[in-house]
């Protein structure tokens, strides 16, 4: 058995293939491939989101966080603002808010950190 190992592009991919006497490869098209992070990694693509503070007290979220679809990260956005609200209860006013902007600048979703305290 021959075992070769490339990194491409930061994935680790091992190839496992029998050799016969004569050095050749046996069974042409029948390699095993092995890739070191599981499937679920593999095929998901993660976008960044963005959880800015608007109102009276605005701040910019620069670093972000990513998740693979814009539900994750409007249940995000609303456990920051209940966070927010359970901590800072004389931020809970209309014009107070979390805005979820993804990293393409497309407003994702506002949630009021008003609407939690009813």
């Amino acid at each position: 058995m021959r075992k070769t190992t490339d990194k491409i592009a930061g994935w680790t991919k091992q190839v496992v293939a029998g050799v016969t006497g004569d050095g050749q490869l046996a069974g042409e098209g029948k390699q095993q491939v092995r890739n070191s992070k599981p499937a679920k990694w593999r095929a998901a693509h993660l976008t960044r989101y963005f959880f800015h503070l608007e109102g009276d007290l605005p701040a910019h979220d620069v670093l972000g966080h990513e998740y693979s679809s814009d539900v994750e990260a409007r249940a995000h956005a609303g456990r920051l603002a209940h966070g927010i609200a359970a901590q800072k209860p004389e931020m809970v006013r209309d014009n107070n808010c979390i805005l979820v902007v993804d990293e393409y600048g497309r407003d994702v979703a506002r949630v009021s950190l008003a609407s939690l305290s009813a």
